[in-house]
């Protein structure tokens, strides 16, 4: 027995010649997916710019002092709407170190 491989051209698998063409084939074939892919991933960035609105921001007028005011009223007044369990679930400390800050 011996431990060196000899290429004969009974084993066309084998042969470096095959070997050369079929990676040329898979190298063709993935270059070929890699163009496409890119044409479709540009078309669809230049399909998605154009589409694209411009123009001020839209905002939303929300009432934030009075939605201080209804944080305090329910957790800090006199009679809370929700219990300290429920502040702490809320904000994850609790309402005496919120003070403190």
């Amino acid at each position: 027995m011996s431990d060196s491989y000899s290429y004969s051209d009974d084993s066309d698998e084998l042969a470096p010649s095959k070997i050369i063409e079929k990676h040329f084939a898979e190298q063709s074939v993935l270059d070929s997916f890699a163009r496409t892919l890119a044409m479709k991933i540009k078309a669809a960035f230049s399909a998605g710019v154009s589409q694209r609105q411009y123009g001020p921001r839209k905002s939303i007028r929300r009432d934030h002092g009075g939605a201080h005011e209804r944080l305090v009223e329910d957790y800090f007044a006199a009679e809370p709407l929700y219990p300290e369990s429920m502040f702490r679930t809320r904000f994850r400390m609790n309402s005496t170190y919120y003070w403190f800050i």
